[in-house]
């Protein structure tokens, strides 16, 4: 199979396009796709993660919360930490009814999910007990 820059390029280099090629075709070009996205992770900065929740935040800069998300959870522990603490990081949290029907206290938007075809958006949650942070994640919707 010859080289390929994407999905379409690698489709059409098969003359035969059976259901495995394709398979393939698609893997390849989604591999490559994920290294662009992981070459474009940002360091965690406070300030530039609560203007991507601004009124008047460019795509670039509403961008930002997805490409630090990594950043952010290998270097935070918000364990323990109170509502008021981790609203001092991260700002307000998105206002949302999106997961009404679970036990999430905080919800923050992080942007579309990483992955080549993004349809879903990704979502840092947390949930408190006592007052404290007792968990934090990031999820689908």
């Amino acid at each position: 199979m010859g080289k390929a820059n994407n999905y379409r390029d690698c489709y059409r280099s098969r003359a035969a396009a059976s259901s495995i090629d394709r398979l393939c075709c698609y893997i390849i070009s989604n591999s490559r796709c994920r290294n662009e996205i992981a070459k474009s992770y940002q360091p965690f900065d406070a300030q530039k993660w609560i203007k991507a929740d601004t009124e008047g935040a460019t795509d670039i800069e509403r961008e930002f919360r997805i490409l630090a998300i990594e950043d952010f959870l290998a270097h935070q522990n918000f364990k323990g930490q109170t509502k008021a603490q981790v609203i001092a990081i991260l700002g307000q949290p998105t206002q949302t009814d999106k997961f009404q029907n679970y036990n999430y206290d905080m919800i923050y938007w992080l942007g579309p999910e990483r992955s080549c075809i993004r349809i879903d958006s990704e979502w840092l949650v947390f949930t408190l007990k006592d007052g404290q942070v007792e968990s934090y994640r990031v999820i689908p919707d």
